[in-house]
C-alpha cells in the first residue's frame, strides 16, 4: 500500500512504543469476534436450511469466513481512510489478491473434485447470497466506524 502523504512530515515513533498499540488489537479482537459470530450464524442458518445436510451448512459458513476476510480487506488497508471505489482499486495487487482468492473459493465450493478433496458441498443461489450478504458485514462495520470517527475528528468531538 502507498503511504499517506504527510507520512515523511510525522515524527518518529518513540522507542518501546508497541507497534500495534491497544486500540489496534482490540479492534483486531473485535473483527476476529465479528467474523466467528457471522460463521456461526451462517452454520446454524445453513443447518436450518438444508435440515439433514451438515456439510453445505459448512460450506455456508467456510464461504462466509473467506468473503468476510477478502472484504475486510478494504479496512485494513488503512486506519483511517473510507475506502472508496476509486481508491479501492488504486492497489492493483489487492485487486488482483481479492479477484484470485474469489475465483480460489468458488472453485473450491464449485469444483466437484475440490469440492471432495475440501469436503465443500455447492451452494444454492441463496447459499451465495447469504454468504455475500454476512461476509460484508465486517467491511460495512469497519468503514461505518472509521466514517464515524472522521466525522467526530470534523466536528471536533474525536
Amino acid at each position: 500500500e502507498a503511504a499517506a502523504a504527510p507520512v515523511m512530515r510525522r515524527p518518529p515513533r518513540e522507542p518501546g512504543t508497541p507497534l500495534l498499540g491497544l486500540g489496534m488489537l482490540g479492534l483486531t479482537l473485535l473483527c476476529a469476534l465479528l467474523i466467528a459470530a457471522l460463521a456461526i450464524v451462517a452454520l446454524v442458518w445453513g443447518l436450518r436450511e438444508w435440515p439433514g445436510g451438515p456439510a453445505r451448512a459448512v460450506t455456508l459458513s467456510f464461504t462466509t469466513v473467506a468473503l468476510a476476510q477478502i472484504f475486510h480487506l478494504g479496512n485494513a488497508r488503512s486506519t483511517q481512510h473510507v475506502v472508496s471505489w476509486r481508491r479501492a482499486l488504486t492497489n492493483r495487487y489487492a485487486v488482483g489478491a481479492v479477484v484470485l482468492t474469489v475465483a480460489l473459493q468458488v472453485l473450491a465450493v464449485v469444483a466437484p473434485p475440490l469440492g471432495r478433496l475440501l469436503g465443500t458441498m455447492p451452494l444454492s443461489a441463496r447459499g451465495w447470497m447469504i454468504a455475500v450478504a454476512l461476509g460484508a458485514i465486517p467491511a460495512l462495520v469497519g468503514q461505518g466506524w472509521k466514517l464515524l470517527r472522521h466525522r467526530q475528528r470534523e466536528t471536533g468531538r474525536g
